[in-house]
């Protein structure tokens, strides 16, 4: 008899990779493996914040910044047109409000920075402008009056405050500002380069630029002072959606998807690691020693809807892909739902100082949904999942025999539990939208005859999944599930329809292992373990699980 033990790396859980069969996890769910080395527990959960609820002005986030340019350290969002600001440093919700301030503008867009201390924001209009607010005053038109070269309308900008100087990438050109005098094309990039955003290293601003003509996007270093760029770099695409620069190393993720890092000599895919969905120019951030992305269009793009949208986190130093947040309802009193699976929106900014996590999002179902800032519960944690690579046999075929699950006492007082699933055929992955009937039964036309599992993957529900106990013949066929989700009895709901199969769970407070018996001859097998959070302990913690298989020739 065989043993194969998941993680079997000495730096704990590894994946997410592309293919079926490496490292050891090849799909995640609002997990974190970073907490405790070797352990996979449930993230904290993100709730709302700010929304279009509570302000109808409020819309998509797309930067955040920390300043006190109005004479008040606060956090402040550029939420497509208009700002909004916290009271102070207190992010909670009802804490924020639209920036009531003389000539606020109320066509701000693209991005905006601190440089001086003071606050500077694209404004739309004929020509665009540059609103700066300095000593809690705005100048709505500071960019002209300063004597800037004329920012074309409907084009692209960005900001970066590198050495002395207020970075503005604009087209192909970037000007500067040093406090006293406008650079009008400090440096020009080569034609058909469009500036999408700007970082910078201790030595060199990073440009990220598209190519409009259909050719290769680029990253632009340049030092400051030269009237040209150093270096440039190609990206393998024609678009770079964002970049972030940490320890000093710029990583840059292009239009594929395709995560990608500097090598010193340009920059490289990281190795194995899973291309992502759409990100914007401010959905990276730099993050507890690794990065941050914001990605969306990426759980309903995959024919094995494999990876759910929301917040990844890349951990530099174990080359570990995971998802750590997702984007949901829940507004810190009410939960309507365990995180959005697929947002069916937009992604906007990440943003995060050593203090707070701020995440802009619009998340969309069937026509509802909330364009909302995002930031995390630290006392609730949430629903999660791991997926392991397919186990194959040596030789062929294989006798999985049992399966033992090891894990830390569960702590909290009520709802924590341990489900773990398995299969041994792909079989067909079909998502529709259904319509409850009640809290265990809903209804659809089609008929998924071979469904045994039901993942709840965006709507009120989402981020549960449920066992399929019977579904009626008749159309519109009724699935029973094996019990009810809260909030969910009316409505709809987008579910994708899979063959996992429920082996058992964990729901006692004493055992910390539990062995399940399979007895299945097969090709492969793959392991599906669902970790519940009854909310205010980081628990169930997960730390391994070990298949006895034994190699058959049928």
């Amino acid at each position: 008899m065989n043993r194969v033990i998941f993680p079997d790396s000495k730096y704990g859980w590894t994946g997410t990779y592309k293919g079926d069969i490496y490292g050891s996890l090849w799909s995640s769910f609002q997990i974190d493996i970073d907490d405790k080395r070797g352990f996979i527990s449930p993230s904290h959960r993100l709730y709302r914040v700010m929304d279009n609820g509570l302000d109808a002005d409020f819309d998509v986030p797309v930067a955040f910044v920390r300043t006190s340019a109005d004479g008040t350290d606060r956090y402040w969002c550029l939420a497509n047109k208009y700002l909004f600001k916290t009271v102070a440093l207190d992010v909670s919700r009802t804490n924020w409000q639209q920036d009531p301030t003389t000539n606020s503008p109320t066509a701000a867009a693209y991005d905006m920075c601190v440089y001086g201390g003071d606050l500077y924001v694209f404004v739309l209009g004929g020509s665009d402008n540059i609103a700066q607010l300095s000593g809690g005053t705005w100048t709505s038109t500071w960019w002209s009056t300063a004597g800037g070269a004329t920012l074309p309308f409907g084009k692209e900008h960005a900001l970066d405050n590198f050495l002395d100087l207020l970075l503005i990438g604009s087209e192909n050109h970037i000007h500067t500002w040093d406090g006293t005098v406008v650079s009008n094309n400090a440096i020009t990039l080569p034609s058909g380069y469009e500036v999408v955003w700007i970082r910078h290293t201790s030595d060199y601003a990073i440009i990220g630029a598209k190519n409009i003509e259909g050719g290769e996007a680029k990253i632009f270093f340049w030092d400051g002072t030269s009237t040209t760029y150093n270096y440039y770099y190609g990206v393998g695409d024609n678009n770079v959606y964002s970049g972030v620069v940490v320890n000093n190393i710029p990583y840059v993720i292009n239009g594929n998807g395709t995560l990608m890092k500097f090598s010193g000599g340009g920059f490289v895919p990281i190795p194995n690691i899973i291309d992502l969905g759409q990100v914007k120019p401010n959905g990276m951030t730099s993050y507890e020693g690794g990065f941050l992305v914001l990605t969306n269009e990426f759980y309903i793009h995959q024919d094995d809807k494999r990876n759910p949208d929301g917040v990844y986190y890349y951990n530099m130093d174990t080359n570990v892909l995971s998802h750590r947040y997702s984007i949901g309802q829940y507004d810190g009193t009410t939960s309507y739902d365990n995180g959005q699976i697929y947002i069916g929106g937009t992604v906007g900014a990440v943003f995060y100082d050593n203090t707070n996590l701020l995440v802009g999002s619009y998340y969309d179902y069937s026509g509802t949904g909330k364009k909302a800032i995002f930031s995390i519960k630290s006392s609730y944690y949430d629903h999660s999942y791991f997926i392991t690579p397919k186990i194959m046999s040596d030789k062929g075929f294989g006798f999985y025999r049992d399966v033992i699950l090891k894990f830390l006492k569960l702590k909290n007082t009520y709802n924590d539990k341990i489900v773990i699933k398995y299969r041994t055929e792909d079989g067909s992955v079909n998502s529709q939208y259904i319509t409850w009937v009640s809290a265990t039964t809903f209804s659809l036309s089609f008929l998924y005859s071979d469904a045994k599992e039901a993942l709840f993957c965006d709507g009120d529900s989402a981020g549960n999944s449920r066992e399929i106990t019977d579904i009626s013949s008749a159309s519109p066929h009724i699935y029973t599930i094996d019990s009810s989700i809260y909030s969910a009895s009316s409505g709809l709901s987008y579910v994708t329809f899979s063959n996992w199969e429920k082996l058992g769970e964990v729901t006692d407070k004493v055992t910390q292992s539990k062995l399940f018996a399979i007895l299945k001859r097969a090709e492969w097998i793959q392991f599906k373990v669902e970790i519940i959070s009854g909310g205010g302990k980081r628990s169930p913690m997960v730390t391994s699980l070990i298949l006895d298989k034994k190699e058959s020739l049928r």
